[in-house]
């Protein structure tokens, strides 16, 4: 039961996943305006029904300085690969989604040491730490998908669970909830980053965007987020939204790990959506985070003061469609992209 418990708090931090469910990334892409001024872009209500490839790209660098000595960096990426299958809407325009693994590849260095992991290379898992990541990559999501894009009735399915495994509540909820935040990331992330409505290039909006940083906790802040231009497609049109946002703090506000005195955050990123399919093509982001600490612990339980970290993080995240035409919705069912 530890291992899995364990695994969750580490796939959960690995992933830089939020308390809430919302979580940015972006990506890029040639860019041609092809529409008449004025013409007015919607997102298609539903997902395009069939089977994706889908991956998600996490890399980061966090420095700590203490006292203005520096620490040993710490260095973590973390790839995963997804097959993901949507079924065409019920008569609610619910749809259910089923999220596999077919690859999954972690390498984390501090202190000078490397841990890494690759579930293509693993053939029969010896410790501890490598048995934990073979059991979550062989975990099978599924959920519904309501009309709006939320996300219900999550469910994860694995064989290699022992009855214990599933006996622990607290962990199967973690682990439901990373399947939700994935597929939140991937096939869901055009909903939460188009607003409701029509929209012409050149047209600007706000969305508020979580994110954890390591020592920080969570953190909400306004995004704002450019139509850039809209690519004529061979099967419809795909946007491509330019997205930046900042925050800073210079009040005192309380951490998971201690006090934050001062805080600033900035990044940028670009999106590419499909807007008949409902889905994002890709996102591409690179964030960086400076903060000034006191009273935080770190390597044993003496509270430091004067603590500065440093988090360079970049994410990426590429949807491709295997089988586009099964179980696509019936034309009448979308509205038009543009009029």
């Amino acid at each position: 039961m530890r291992r899995w418990t364990a695994l969750l708090g580490a796939t959960v931090m690995a992933l830089g996943l939020p308390d809430g469910l919302t979580h940015g990334q972006t990506a890029t892409g040639p860019v041609g305006v092809w529409p008449k001024d004025g013409a007015v872009f919607r997102l298609s209500p539903g997902l395009l029904g069939g089977a994706y490839n889908a991956s998600y790209l996490r890399e980061s660098e966090t420095r700590l300085f203490v006292e203005e000595q520096p620490l040993p960096p710490r260095n973590e990426s973390r790839l995963t690969e997804m097959r993901i299958k949507i079924d065409k809407p019920d008569q609610q325009g619910a749809q259910k989604v089923a999220l596999s693994f077919t690859r999954v590849k972690e390498s984390t260095i501090m202190d000078g040491q490397e841990l890494s992991y690759d579930s293509a290379n693993v053939e029969k898992p010896s410790d501890t730490w490598t048995q934990s990541r073979t059991l979550f990559a062989a975990t099978v999501f599924s959920a519904s998908v309501g009309p709006h894009g939320q996300v219900e009735n999550v469910s994860a399915d694995n064989v290699k669970l022992t009855e214990a495994d599933k006996a622990n509540t607290q962990a199967m909820k973690q682990l439901e909830y990373v399947g939700q935040t994935l597929l939140s990331q991937t096939v869901l992330r055009a909903q939460r980053l188009w607003p409701e409505g029509g929209h012409k290039v050149g047209d600007k909006w706000e969305a508020v965007e979580q994110i954890v940083p390591p020592y920080l906790g969570t953190l909400n802040f306004r995004q704002i987020c450019t139509l850039k231009a809209v690519e004529k497609a061979a099967k419809g049109n795909v946007a491509v939204i330019d997205i930046a946002g900042q925050a800073k703090k210079n009040e005192p506000i309380a951490g998971p790990k201690g006090q934050v005195d001062e805080m600033n955050l900035d990044f940028k990123g670009q999106a590419r959506i499909d807007l008949e399919a409902g889905m994002l093509q890709s996102l591409q982001w690179r964030q960086s985070v400076e903060a000034k600490l006191s009273n935080v612990q770190i390597q044993g339980t003496e509270l430091r003061k004067n603590v500065r970290m440093k988090l360079q993080s970049s994410e990426s995240v590429t949807l491709d469609a295997a089988q586009p035409v099964v179980g696509k919705s019936e034309p009448s069912t979308r509205p038009p992209a543009a009029k």
